[in-house]
């Protein structure tokens, strides 16, 4: 009868036993049957999209994460997504990955400030450090003189091209100091393998050095001294996209970085614990 008022024809001839359909009623009952299914259809997508699974994710992730939380992390997302393709590299090929929509999500230390539309969850805050060999016998807790040590070892650079790179030098820049461009390089492996041969001395993190096991190498990791600097590591995604997804991502990267990256950390740079910030997670 509402249906009937609303479109003002008659949908049911009354007047017959059984009932039939009239005209208009075949019209509206053949045009209304595909919507309805594709209703029912939507709800149980959308009911499956918020509480089980995406049939896809292409995320992206920076080498030092992948290799310090990467299968804890990809584990925590097995229950929410259906396939999942991980693409790794440097924080540059991530953020262009980004951009084109070619990745969905990534974990990065570039926040993308000048882009709109991107949502920026941060994982980690860690201090940039200094690499020197063992055989310096440097002291912990006595700063190192930047301006001595650029005089007396050739400084060993990541690619300028690169987030690291470009960080570092820009800070030497600010304390008026300029190394000759001697040896660059576009790893931490190769960073370190350079500073435990006593060639020179560089510029990381924390994080970076997970990667190499550090610790079983003739290496000394000290505070910057004087005004340090930092990098913060996002989970990246566009805007209203993946629903809740994207804060599921950054929840899990939290906790595998305290639970299972800090003590690692904190072995090698006790000192650095104070410098280092992970947003609290909720449990995983």
């Amino acid at each position: 009868m509402q249906l009937e008022r609303m479109f003002e024809v008659t949908l049911i001839a009354r007047g017959h036993r059984p009932l039939k359909v009239t005209g208009p009623g075949h019209v509206l009952l053949s045009r209304a049957l595909p919507i309805l299914d594709a209703t029912e259809n939507l709800i149980v997508a959308v009911r499956e999209l918020s509480t089980k699974q995406v049939p896809q994710l292409r995320l992206g992730c920076v080498d030092s994460l992948l290799a310090s939380i990467g299968p804890r992390l990809f584990r925590s997302l097995l229950d929410k997504v259906q396939r999942l393709t991980v693409t790794s590299g440097t924080t540059g090929v991530q953020s262009r990955g980004l951009l084109n929509r070619e990745i969905d999500i990534c974990l990065s230390s570039d926040p993308l400030d000048e882009s709109e539309g991107v949502s920026r969850l941060p994982i980690l805050t860690e201090p940039f450090v200094l690499l020197l060999p063992a055989s310096m016998g440097q002291r912990a807790d006595v700063p190192v003189d930047i301006g001595q040590l650029v005089e007396r070892l050739p400084l060993v650079r990541f690619n300028p091209a690169s987030h690291m790179g470009a960080m570092a030098d820009l800070h030497l820049r600010r304390l008026g100091l300029r190394p000759p461009r001697g040896i660059e390089v576009d790893s931490s492996e190769a960073l370190t393998a350079m500073v435990a041969s006593e060639i020179g001395w560089a510029i990381t993190t924390p994080l970076c050095l997970l990667e190499v096991r550090v610790e079983r190498r003739p290496i000394q990791v000290l505070p910057f001294p004087g005004p340090g600097f930092s990098r913060t590591l996002y989970v990246l995604a566009r805007e209203n996209e993946f629903a809740e997804l994207p804060e599921a991502v950054a929840n899990a990267a939290s906790n595998a970085l305290r639970q299972v990256c800090l003590p690692r950390l904190l072995e090698y740079a006790p000192w650095a614990e104070r410098s280092i910030r992970i947003p609290e997670g909720e449990p995983s």
